[in-house]
């Protein structure tokens, strides 16, 4: 029994779907405390919810993953080494509003590790992006991002439309690289 084009485009279609499911990514929010009050802290909110159904959503406070980290490494687990840990080996990306001090500080911690920056999206605000009066994050922070293959963005926090379009085509990279890794897996069976 020969198969019609029809049948090759309803297979394709439920093959392609099932491939796309398996090629679910791990996405690491991290920015301003959720509890704090402000446009950056209202959006990591937002797109944590946003995309909490098609990702795996991890925040660097989960305390799970903290207990999990202190129980193998005891005093000398951190929350610097839980990120980088979790960064270097489980996540598949990385969006990062720094405008706190904390997330300024992940953003300097992950500065110079190639794989990380290579998985990073940086949405700094937009009042950095002025390359007449650089400030440390345009000429330094952001240069050094860019050096490194991250996905630099200048947003304007209180625009979430705009800047989760942004991270959906971000996620859709991440997972389109997920997907091609699965297919030559799948062509060396």
């Amino acid at each position: 029994m020969s198969l019609e084009y029809k049948d090759i485009v309803e297979k394709f279609d439920t093959d392609t779907a099932l491939a796309v499911q398996e090629a679910k990514v791990c996405i690491m929010f991290l920015g301003p405390d959720l509890k704090t009050l402000g446009h950056a802290s209202k959006l990591r909110a937002c797109l944590i919810d946003t995309f909490k159904t098609e990702t795996i959503t991890i925040k660097g406070e989960h305390k799970e993953l903290i207990a999990v980290h202190k129980r193998y490494l005891g005093t000398a687990s951190d929350l610097c080494r839980v990120e980088l840990d979790l960064a270097v080996r489980l996540i598949d990306g990385i969006v990062i509003i720094p405008y706190s001090a904390g997330s300024l500080v992940e953003l300097g911690m992950f500065t110079f590790y190639p794989t990380i920056c290579k998985k990073t999206l940086v949405l700094f605000s937009q009042e950095f992006n002025n390359p007449k009066e650089p400030s440390f994050i345009w000429s330094c922070t952001r240069q050094a991002y860019k050096l490194r293959g991250a996905t630099i963005e200048f947003v304007d926090y209180s625009q979430t439309d705009s800047t989760i379009n942004k991270v959906k085509e971000f996620i859709t990279n991440i997972r389109a690289l997920k997907y091609d890794a699965n297919l030559v897996k799948f062509a060396a069976k």
